[in-house]
């Protein structure tokens, strides 16, 4: 009996504090967690902050690179294009300044075809030389022809006529214009209005030998007496839907930050203009 004349049983004040120590534990673990999540929170939104910084830098240096190497002093329209042209080796051959952690690469636009800018006759040539047959180039070229404007490549993917040809996607884009002889793949040339086995490899010679185009004639000279005259025959039409060098290029610089890493990306569309390159449609995302 108690003071207060209430019986003790035994062990109770014992139990009775241990219970009170695992409740304190309990609470201090779950401040605890909660601390440590706020300080990753926060660590992870600098991290964010950092890559986004970092990666805009990155694409600051490769533009200025750029721009540095179409202003040399005596530099002749020529030179000029051949930089031009060449544009993806330029920026392959970039190194990041300081701490910055950066990498490059630069695509031409036109090196795919453009789904909503080529006409029913290129399209069905391209599934036809895809291995569809001649119904199924047609129901392809009807499906994409209804959905134009075809929003993006993810659209193009849902397209069910072209299930059955997925390796064709791959040489489908949208947004990307006029097809360029001077990078576009052996996939897409032939396809072309007037372009034959021969006309391609025509082209692929010119590109191995380190010269550019300077004419749709320029192609001529090269080829047989049949592909020739099948080649000048859509003259015409080449030189109202195809470019012979980039009309412009889309650069991507991609860097990061933090642990775990946050990875940026940082994309901008590069143009040249009497000379000078111009830089516009920045896109940024995280990975």
């Amino acid at each position: 009996m108690t003071k207060w004349g209430i019986r003790t049983r035994p062990g109770y004040v014992l139990l009775s504090v241990l219970w009170l120590c695992i409740g304190l534990v309990a609470l201090v673990t779950a401040v605890s967690a909660v601390g440590q999540d706020a300080l990753k929170g926060s660590a992870n939104r600098q991290a964010i902050v950092d890559a986004q910084w970092a990666v805009r830098g990155c694409t600051a240096i490769a533009v200025a690179t750029v721009h540095r190497e179409f202003h040399l002093p005596g530099l002749r329209m020529e030179q000029h294009l051949r930089r031009w042209e060449r544009l993806d080796s330029l920026v392959s051959t970039l190194a990041p300044v300081g701490a910055l952690a950066c990498s490059w690469t630069a695509e031409p636009r036109g090196v795919q075809l453009d789904v909503n800018a080529a006409d029913s006759a290129t399209l069905t040539r391209f599934f036809v030389t895809q291995g569809a047959s001649a119904a199924h180039a047609d129901s392809a070229v009807a499906a994409l022809l209804s959905r134009r404007p075809v929003a993006s490549s993810e659209a193009l993917r849902e397209v069910p006529a072209l299930g059955s040809l997925p390796r064709a996607l791959a040489f489908l884009g949208v947004g990307g214009g006029a097809v360029t002889l001077s990078h576009a793949p052996p996939e897409v040339l032939i396809a072309l209005p007037g372009f034959s086995a021969e006309a391609v490899e025509g082209v692929l010679r010119v590109r191995r030998s380190g010269r550019t185009l300077r004419s749709f004639d320029d192609l001529t000279q090269s080829l047989p007496p049949a592909a020739r005259a099948r080649y000048q025959g859509a003259l015409h039409e080449l030189v109202a839907s195809v470019l012979l060098a980039p009309i412009g290029w889309t650069l991507r610089a991609e860097s990061g930050s933090g642990h775990p890493r946050v990875h940026a990306v940082h994309e901008v569309e590069i143009g040249l203009l009497n000379g000078d390159v111009g830089v516009s449609r920045g896109r940024l995302w995280l990975e």
